[in-house]
């Protein structure tokens, strides 16, 4: 009522009397804040302790326990640990009938709390809640216990432990930022173990909403505001929406010493080691739980939508927050913690309606509104110092890191997400291309080159629009858009009024759609059959910009698409010559290691008959033995158009990678109407497998950058070789020993070199016999001439298809030869060909590996071969 009535005119703004009513005003709206949250802290945590002695009163006295299949004695609730049923077990006292309880009670008692099985990580598990060892059971249910010894517990373990430290990070976060902060969510990050169980990726990051403490008047009126008090989803998202879009100073994002008193907090809680408590809640109790915390509430009904009933709940002190759970509910156990990285994010709310061509805002904050700490723990400290130290190699062949110092690609504010690939990363890029449309050739595929925009009817013959429009780029008619401005009316394509689709179209975020329009543009017969196209002109998806990352997590990308169309007959034969094409390309990038999967039928939810399905199926399970690799089979986690083959590769860190994918597609054609003839004239539908080999070229680039550590092969390396003059020295009176004639004939030659490297002059054999020379099969009876100049030919024919990456030396000798070896290390040449005044009269140059086979000296004709030879075998 006061904060009302105090209304201060602008004009009366710099009167004294007015500036102390404003002080006072604020005072007032901030005291009024603190008090509120207050209230609704105590609000949460009544709620808690009422519905917690509700679901305390319910528990049983005498405890029904079933272990390995069996069911135990009546034991009296809290007199029994799960460490004392795991020594009974030991000692065989479970096998007690239920006349013998007061035995088995007795028994157990006997052995020592403290006890070795602490040494071998033993986590008890009672009807899907973590149980500390030492804390008396007073819940019935199934008990069990998992081992990090044992590799098939050790994945629950892992993802218990960091939803266990997120959680503890939160309270950190809320006891330390009190109540300038909501929190958002928590979440378990992927992780892989290597062949000798390194710990690759995992971890956890909490995320949050902060705001600076002037705000907190702004922050507490669209809490408290009338206007948004129902707690429907759309009032959730309404209220986050005026958060996120209070002006960017509002909005707070923590620093590295902010950070780090966090993690003091949680190391506080760890210290202390007090039990974490859990409720099991239904959804309008924890809407309640969340009153105060529209981002925590948004979660919760979207786990709603997803037919999630029941909530956990967890509390830490006062502080009371939802995880999926289980979490350990001693935090001790987190102890051995690592601190990885600070990071933004952006709010992405899950719209079913709204689309991101016509409203982006809708669906994701225009600029970064979050905060998230990353963090990863694990069991022992000596685990941590060997993560640690395999991060630090890692952080060091980062391809971001590698791109920069070798000048592959750069990115720019200004089109976010989309690589501009430098010289020499374009020089890789074309390298990989041009394997790839080799490839191509020898398994049957045509290239075609499709448009980057097409009508949105394109996208709902598709399904794209209905189903993928919110990842994708609309492109609105400018004429439609600004009509009447002179500056657009009557201009190009982009901006004349076309009249159809609303003036909507989108880029393409896949080739499939404009292929099929390929495949429909004419009558097709079996003789047509298999078509095969492959296309490799860009695509466009819109990421997150909060997503996105170096060329792993891109908006403009190229992927090595390609689509097969075929009759039911053919699937078998054409998946394995797939597999066969992405052996051979992945043998030439040195993936030793690579996983298959195979996807099926999902459960429900597919499009086409169950019998279509499992013969299908049967026929990629038979192309899977065929390769005579492993393979393996995730059932039901097929696409709901077909199933499917992921490929995931393993890099020298022993990371997994998901790559390639060979996927069957029964919707498309039916989509599309797609029809050919068959043999016995009849008219049929084809399936069309969908195929890429790299996954993306960009992707695959960042996956190789860090596979090779950045020491590329000599056929993929934009910089194969530096040509060194090595100049005479001059005497000690100052006078030369030799000539300028014989400086000016090592720096000719060494021009005569680079040139002849680079696809320009090249040189005759003096050694004609050598076996080398001799394979490129000149035949013995034409004279030395005639084979000189043949084999020049040959040698150019070939050297044309490479035109190797060479450069010249810019000092031309000027700079020591110390100097110059060390630069070219450092700049990744894999060879330093050092040419003298002996090297340019006898026609030679002397070869030093840096990252390659060892040539040593070896005439230029030679070397040109063994060049040659080296892009053949992709050495």
């Amino acid at each position: 009522m006061i904060l009302n009535i105090i209304n201060i005119n602008k004009s009366n703004l710099q009167k004294p009397f007015c500036k102390k009513l404003l002080l006072w005003k604020s005072t007032l709206i901030n005291s009024s804040y603190e008090i509120n949250t207050q209230h609704k802290r105590n609000i949460s945590t009544n709620l808690w302790d009422i519905e917690y002695s509700k679901q305390s009163e319910k528990c049983t006295k005498e405890l029904k326990l079933v272990y390995l299949g069996n069911q135990l004695p009546p034991i009296e609730t809290k007199t029994v640990t799960p460490l004392d049923i795991l020594r009974a077990n030991s000692k065989n006292l479970l096998k007690a009938s239920s006349n013998e309880t007061n035995l088995l009670s007795n028994s157990i008692k006997e052995y020592s709390i403290e006890d070795e099985f602490n040494k071998y990580n033993i986590f008890p598990v009672i009807s899907g809640v973590f149980w500390d060892l030492n804390k008396p059971i007073d819940v019935n249910g199934e008990i069990r216990f998992l081992s990090y010894e044992n590799l098939s517990d050790r994945d629950e373990i892992l993802k218990t432990l960091w939803r266990s430290s997120a959680f503890l990070l939160s309270a950190g976060v809320h006891n330390t930022l009190s109540e300038k902060v909501l929190i958002y969510n928590n979440r378990v990050l992927d992780h892989n173990l290597s062949d000798n169980n390194v710990l690759h990726g995992g971890g956890f990051y909490t995320e949050f909403y902060s705001f600076i403490p002037e705000k907190q008047s702004d922050i507490y009126a669209i809490l408290n505001s009338d206007e948004y008090i129902s707690t429907n989803e759309e009032q959730i998202i309404k209220k986050i929406e005026l958060i996120c879009n209070l002006p960017q100073n509002t909005h707070r994002f923590l620093n590295k010493s902010q950070s780090l008193a966090v993690w003091k907090e949680y190391e506080k809680f760890c210290s202390k080691n007090d039990e974490i408590s859990f409720l099991t809640v239904n959804y309008d109790l924890a809407i309640k739980l969340t009153k105060d915390n529209p981002f925590a509430q948004y979660l919760i009904t979207q786990k709603a939508k997803r037919n999630i009933d029941t909530f956990k709940f967890y509390r830490l002190g006062n502080y009371i927050g939802y995880s999926d759970g289980p979490i350990f509910t001693k935090p001790n156990i987190l102890k051995n913690k690592l601190g990885l990285k600070l990071s933004s994010s952006h709010f992405l709310i899950e719209s079913d309606d709204s689309s991101p061509l016509v409203n982006p805002e809708k669906f994701s904050t225009l600029e970064p509104t979050l905060n998230r700490i990353y963090g990863i723990s694990l069991l022992s400290k000596e685990a941590i110092q060997e993560f640690s130290s395999h991060q630090s190699e890692m952080a060091k062949n980062d391809h971001r890191i590698i791109g920069k110092d070798q000048s592959l690609f750069m990115m720019h504010t200004l089109a976010p997400g989309s690589p501009f690939f430098l010289t020499n990363g374009t020089r890789i890029v074309n390298r990989i291309l041009a394997l790839m449309r080799n490839k191509y050739s020898e398994y049957g595929f045509e290239e075609v080159i499709t448009p980057q925009i097409y009508l949105k009817s394109l996208w709902e013959t598709s399904g794209h629009w209905e189903n993928y429009k919110k990842d994708m780029f609309g492109v609105v008619d400018a004429y439609t858009e600004s009509k009447g401005d002179s500056l657009l009316e009557g201009g190009g394509c982009c901006s004349g009024g076309h009249g159809n689709d609303d003036g909507i179209s989108g880029l393409k975020p896949m080739n499939c759609p404009g292929h099929c329009l390929i495949f429909a543009s004419k009558v097709r017969s079996y003789r047509d059959l298999p078509l095969r196209l492959a296309d490799l002109s860009p695509l466009h998806r819109n990421e997150p910009v909060g997503s996105l990352s170096g060329l792993t997590r891109v908006r403009r990308f190229h992927q090595d698409d390609g689509h097969i169309f075929c009759s039911y007959n053919d699937i078998q034969e054409e998946i394995y010559k797939q597999l066969q094409m992405l052996d051979d390309v992945y043998s030439i990038f040195k993936f030793r290691d690579y996983s298959l999967c195979l996807s099926t039928r999902p459960l429900d939810h597919y499009i086409g008959d169950e019998a279509q399905w499992n013969e299908a199926e049967s026929m990629l399970k038979s192309a899977l033995d065929k390769t005579g690799k492993k393979w393996t089979e995730n059932k039901g986690d097929g696409a709901f158009y077909g199933p499917k083959i992921d490929i995931h590769v393993k890099d020298v860190f022993g990371r997994n990678h998901q790559t390639a994918t060979i996927q069957l597609d029964f919707q498309l054609p039916k989509r599309f109407k797609l029809k050919f003839t068959n043999k016995n004239g009849n008219i049929e539908e084809p399936v069309i497998i969908h195929r890429a080999v790299l996954g993306s070229v960009e992707r695959m680039l960042a996956i190789l950058s860090e596979h090779y550590k950045g020491k590329w092969p000599f056929w993929a390396s934009p910089r194969q070789a530096l040509v060194v003059p090595i100049l005479p020295k001059a005497s000690k009176n100052g006078a030369e020993d030799t000539s300028d004639s014989d400086r000016d004939i090592v720096i000719n030659y060494a021009k005569e070199v680079h040139n002849s490297l680079r696809g320009g002059n090249f040189s005759k054999s003096s050694r004609r016999e050598d076996s080398q020379i001799s394979s490129l099969k000149v035949p013995n009876h034409l004279s030395s001439s005639q084979q000189d100049k043949l084999i020049s030919e040959l040698l150019k024919a070939r050297m044309e298809n490479y035109k190797f990456f060479v450069d010249l030396d810019s000092s031309l000798g000027s700079t020591k030869l110390g100097r110059v070896v060390k630069d070219a290390r450092l700049s990744r040449y894999n060879y330093l060909i050092a040419v003298g005044i002996e090297e340019a009269k006898k026609g030679l140059v002397n070869v030093r590996a840096f990252n390659g086979l060892e040539i040593g000296t070896v005439s230029l004709s030679e070397l040109q071969q063994k060049f040659i030879e080296m892009m053949d075998n992709f050495d």
